[in-house]
């Protein structure tokens, strides 16, 4: 499986795609999907985490991932050339906090979260 990591200048810790953390991210989702499938990564912030959780889970308060499954039959079976298998949702500011609280840095956290999300899709 490849990660499609979008880089966020807004947020330092994720404003480099290529950085070593987010590579290793890629690499494990090599090894655990199919190598055609692409899973979009994408870093917000709580405002907008909030937006989309009223949206589509009717809570209205920001969470720290969320994900989606696209494709063909939206069980996570995307036909070759078809957009990205799933996406997921990030909120640093979530992020920040819970890596403050759990005295872990933020790049390890958000790794968790992104396993999660992948582990969803």
């Amino acid at each position: 499986m490849q990660l499609k990591i979008t880089p966020n200048p807004n947020f330092a810790e994720c404003a480099k795609g290529n950085a070593s953390w987010l590579q290793f991210l890629a690499g494990l989702a090599g090894e655990i999907g199919p190598a055609a499938a692409c899973v979009e990564v994408n870093f917000i912030d709580d405002e907008r985490m909030r937006d989309l959780n009223r949206e589509y889970r009717g809570k209205d308060a920001p969470t720290d991932v969320l994900s989606y499954s696209y494709g063909a039959s939206a069980a996570g079976e995307a036909e070759p050339g078809e957009d990205p298998e799933g996406e997921i949702l990030i909120s640093i500011d979530m992020a920040r906090r819970q890596a403050a609280e759990a005295g872990h840095d933020v790049r390890e956290e958000v790794s968790v979260l992104v396993i999660h999300g992948l582990h969803h899709i």
